[in-house]
């Protein structure tokens, strides 16, 4: 329940919870230009984003993810001062990254082999523009039903992805 209490708090704009007799729902507010939506090419108050960010990234030929983390990173760190040092997503986001068309071609240029990219390429390119680490999110855990019977769910759905700011530590 306290995993998926945490990562339901970072990667959805409300959780409501109803277990055992305890329920309660809570906004975060998070601003709805960081909730980008690339199947729909909206954010979270339903604004086309067409013209910002690229296509859904299962789109290995069209989508660029480099250029959407960058244009979401500039953004967020405008709006906030502080720029995402982590990118959490789960490993079949970071492969849709590692098999793009586009990304290959920013790492390796046109014309080169179409091998999967290592995640060290990976993390040179993130290096110049300035990206966050790629850290992958694929838990599972069970949840009881009524009945005690038990079922797996993910806390943080597998399309999902979010930037988290450095260690309070870390932040000037």
């Amino acid at each position: 329940t306290v995993e998926w209490l945490r990562m339901r708090s970072l990667s959805e704009d409300t959780v409501v919870y109803d277990e055992a007799g305890v329920k309660f729902a809570f906004d975060f507010g998070i601003t709805d230009a960081f909730q980008i939506d690339l199947s729909t090419q909206t954010d979270g108050a339903s604004t086309d984003v067409s013209a910002t960010y690229s296509t859904v990234w299962t789109d290995l030929a069209n989508s660029n993810p480099i250029l959407d983390m960058l244009a979401l990173c500039n953004a967020i760190q405008q709006a906030t001062g502080f720029r995402p040092r982590e990118f959490v997503c789960s490993n079949q986001a970071l492969n849709y990254i590692l098999n793009n068309a586009n990304v290959r071609a920013m790492i390796r240029g046109t014309g080169a082999p179409s091998t999967v990219l290592s995640l060290n390429e990976l993390a040179v390119l993130q290096s110049l523009y300035d990206l966050p680490q790629i850290v992958t999110y694929d838990v599972v855990v069970q949840k009881e039903a009524e009945n005690g019977t038990l079922s797996d769910i993910r806390p943080m759905a597998v399309n999902k992805a979010l930037f988290v700011p450095a260690a309070a530590s870390q932040i000037p």
